[in-house]
């Protein structure tokens, strides 16, 4: 990680035959007193979760891909653990990720579901059929998904 913030990640996952099958991660991380740096989202979509407004987005991404572009960030600290416990991250995800910030923007708390993109037929190169199962995963997860404060 960079060094700037203080993170702490809370990751578990549901693993059918030595792969993750979906997964939920909650993330809290906040800059160092030191640091003037501020965290800079552009989430155009927002929903309310408990009495908080997170913003929010979803993709499709390969996990292990994911890891090795960025060695310093989260995913890739998540990767080394799961793979030093025999738990394989090849493969294509779909995720939904909830963002909350401060006011100052200088503390976050993420929420990211994924699942393997092999769960709902999820094809992520092809953009006209996958956007309407996202879209879909979407609505059930926030239906399914409370968070109480």
């Amino acid at each position: 990680m960079s060094g700037k913030t203080d993170v702490e990640v809370f990751f578990f996952a549901d693993v059918k035959t030595g792969r993750i099958n979906r997964f939920l991660q909650f993330q809290f991380e906040t800059f160092k007193p030191q640091a003037e740096d501020t965290f800079k989202y552009e989430l155009q979509d927002s929903v309310e979760l408990g009495a908080l407004n997170f913003g929010y987005n979803y993709w499709c991404f390969d996990l292990a891909e994911a890891g090795q572009e960025r060695p310093d960030s989260d995913i890739a600290v998540v990767q080394h653990r799961l793979e030093a416990m025999n738990v394989h991250t090849i493969g294509n995800y779909v995720g939904l990720r909830f963002v909350y910030l401060t006011q100052d923007k200088r503390s976050e708390l993420l929420i990211i579901y994924g699942e393997s993109t092999d769960n709902r037929g999820i094809d992520c190169n092809n953009e006209e059929l996958s956007e309407p199962l996202l879209h879909q995963m979407h609505k059930q997860v926030l239906s399914d998904f409370t968070v109480q404060l």
